[in-house]
């Protein structure tokens, strides 16, 4: 088993053990970080990562937090920065930058030793995401049996990924209530804090989740998660939220099923949508509100003036 450290809730946070050298303050400051400083699941899980990552290269070189120098972060991130990307390095030093400064802002060290440390430029090109054709999109929601309510429910899951840009964590996280009609009109509320949005509902994804919801029955509901996992060994609903896992799993399933390749995944999904949208005219700005993508580099430069998301927006995805 590997000594680097794995994220997610279900971890609790664990102290590394070169922390449990230190005070039981310490310690509790390093819990406190993930659980009132960091509201993003996935950010939360990339920064316990590279902060386990480095204290277990440092528990060999220095003694405590207080020994670890500016020059000791600058030749970690040294050795790092040759064998991963410029991305993933600054990812790093973020993290270790909020973890020494939320530490030293109550004193549990003496200083930032990361205060000092640039980010590494990037010397590569911008990678294009890849993402699913049209075709496979297609063919993914038409092979579904909808039939069935294990079948309308997983082709609510893909086409809210497909037509609405919904990340799998946006997805599992739905409410009944989430989605909704109102003026003529439906809507999907989505997200939360800085993040939240509500964005006008396709009109093919419309018919998808109507169908699935009714199959569900679920209309008089308002606070049960919309997207449910299936009692053991039926096509009946629990009261359960479905998982991120179960998403992956579907969606490869899925795939299988209708003769295309595993390595389609939900973000190649997400990802069609998104282009398709673009390759019709739509604007980047609008993608980067209506995906929740504050940080997408690709749009980032298009984004300056916020769009409005109209339905005639969203009718562009012809998928």
């Amino acid at each position: 088993m590997s000594s680097e450290f794995t994220g997610g809730r279900s971890s609790r946070r664990a102290v590394p053990p070169f922390l449990k050298r230190e005070s039981a303050f310490t310690q509790r400051r390093f819990r406190s970080l993930f659980a009132t400083q960091i509201a993003n699941e996935h950010t939360g899980a990339a920064y316990y990562g590279a902060i386990n990552r480095f204290f277990s290269w440092a528990i060999t070189r220095v003694d405590s937090l207080n020994e670890i120098s500016a020059a000791s972060v600058s030749e970690y991130v040294g050795d790092l920065a040759k064998t991963h990307s410029a991305q993933t390095v600054n990812q790093h030093v973020a993290a270790l930058s909020k973890l020494f400064r939320y530490l030293a802002e109550s004193g549990a060290v003496s200083g930032n030793p990361i205060s000092s440390i640039r980010r590494v430029a990037r010397t590569t090109p911008r990678t294009v995401r890849p993402v699913a054709t049209v075709q496979q999109a297609r063919m993914l929601l038409d092979s579904i049996d909808a039939e069935t309510t294990a079948g309308l429910r997983d082709r609510a899951i893909l086409a809210l990924m497909v037509y609405a840009f919904l990340s799998v964590s946006e997805v599992v996280a739905l409410d009944c209530r989430s989605y909704r009609r109102a003026r003529k009109q439906s809507w999907l509320d989505v997200g939360e804090g800085a993040n939240a949005r509500t964005i006008p509902v396709h009109s093919a994804l419309r018919r998808i989740l109507d169908a699935y919801v009714s199959a569900a029955d679920v209309n008089h509901e308002r606070s049960g998660p919309l997207i449910r996992s299936l009692r053991r060994r039926s096509d009946r609903l629990s009261e359960r939220r479905i998982s991120r896992v179960d998403v992956l799993r579907i969606t490869k399933r899925r795939s299988r099923a209708a003769n295309l390749s595993e390595d389609v995944s939900c973000r190649m999904l997400r990802g069609v949508g998104i282009r398709v949208f673009l390759n019709n005219g739509g604007a980047f700005s609008a993608v980067k509100q209506m995906a929740g993508l504050r940080s997408m580099d690709a749009v980032e430069t298009y984004a300056a003036t916020p769009s409005i998301v109209t339905v005639a927006d969203l009718e562009r995805i012809a998928v």
